[in-house]
Formats: structure tokens, sequence, C-alpha cells
């Protein structure tokens, strides 16, 4: 039976069944369900680029993901407004929102994101960089 677990001082490694975590380096991170040296937990499942309400309304904003995964993903999602001069930025674009300071009822769902603004108006931005991680 293979160990599934490994905790040693610094890194926590949990993998796929029938793999051993005994030997982290050696199964290579497909096999790896989490592995604590990754920058990102997971696998980038997808990503893309969403129209915002570009400073219109406030109205909640729904990113489809096309199909239904079998668990809900961890999601990072960037909200992207025209620099208005308070900030310096390369692309002419600031980012200003990230997922966690969205409205408290934006969630992630097994085949969508659902975003809300709060009172700061999130998402009246131009536009809305996503992307989604998982297991495969």
């Amino acid at each position: 039976m293979a160990v599934r677990v490994k905790l040693t001082p610094g890194r926590v490694v949990i993998s796929k069944p029938g793999y051993d975590a005994g030997n982290p380096d050696g199964i290579g991170d497909r096999n790896k369900v989490f592995d604590s040296n990754w920058n990102f937990s997971g696998t980038m499942l997808q990503a893309g680029r969403a129209a915002g309400n570009n400073g219109a309304s406030n109205a909640p904003i729904t990113i489809p993901f096309g199909r239904t995964y079998t668990f809900v993903p961890a999601a990072r999602v960037v909200a992207f407004f025209r620099a208005n001069g308070s900030f310096p930025t390369i692309t002419g674009y600031q980012a200003y929102y990230d997922l966690p300071q969205w409205g408290a009822n934006s969630r992630i769902y097994q085949d969508r994101i659902y975003l809300e603004s709060d009172t700061d108006g999130a998402t009246a931005c131009e536009y809305i960089l996503w992307q989604i991680y998982g297991v495969r």
C-alpha cells in the first residue's frame, strides 16, 4: 500500500491513490494532489478574459466554464480598470480587485464563477482575468 501523505519540516506532499508520497521528487507532479513546494495548489484547468460592466452598472457577472467539474475548483479572479493616473502602470490598466475582495455573495461553483460587487463597484471594471485550478 502506498504512503499517500508525507509530512516533513517545510514540506507537505499528498499523492494520488497508488503513488507513494514517500518519494515526492520521484513520482512527478502529475501524480500528486498537493505539494507545498508548488506556487499554487493544483493544475490550471482553464483561464480566460471576461468583459466587465465598463462603468455602466454594478450588476452581477457570471463567468461560465463551458463544462461542469465534479468538484468546485479553486479560482483566481482579478478585475482591471483603466488607470486614472493615481497608480503607475505599464499597460494603461491597473489591477484592482482580487477574488477575496468581491461582494459577500460572490461564489465559485462547479460550472461557473458568480461575481457581485460590494459597495465599491468591482463589477463596473473594464475586464476580468480569471483562472481556475484543480486536480486532473
